[in-house]
């Protein structure tokens, strides 16, 4: 499987060229598709970007459409992550960012910036403590 990660969308990729490169990845067969809560962090005011540009290409290009199953091909399918540590001004989190509550917190930001149901849920970190 091959999956595109999306960390730049929205970024270093504005969105008529970051729906390009979703498009010309579906064409090639890809179907999987990477972001997570924190990524952009980096970037002053790019927290969610990832999501908000990998969401909009995907509603765009109707690659979330239900339309895809009635012809018999799958739809695009969509992996976030959450759970990240502290990251200092760039991303504060508490010492629980793997706590239930914050997990929840960030599935349903992620989930809201993608306008999208989230198919894969993943903890971005493990907790060495």
């Amino acid at each position: 499987m091959i999956i595109l990660g999306a960390a730049d969308l929205g970024h270093k990729l504005e969105p008529a060229a970051a729906a390009a490169l979703v498009q010309r990845f579906w064409q090639l067969g890809g179907r999987d598709f990477d972001t997570a809560h924190v990524y952009a962090c980096w970037i002053p005011g790019g927290l969610g970007g990832s999501e908000r540009a990998l969401g909009q290409a995907l509603r765009d290009l109707a690659l979330r459409d239900l339309a895809l199953r009635d012809v018999g091909l799958s739809e695009a399918r969509v992996t976030t992550k959450g759970g990240h540590p502290d990251a200092g001004h760039l991303y504060p989190r508490p010492a629980r960012y793997l706590s239930p509550d914050l997990l929840m917190t960030d599935l349903l930001e992620s989930h809201d910036r993608l306008k999208t149901r989230v198919d894969t849920f993943l903890l971005h970190r493990d907790d060495p403590r």
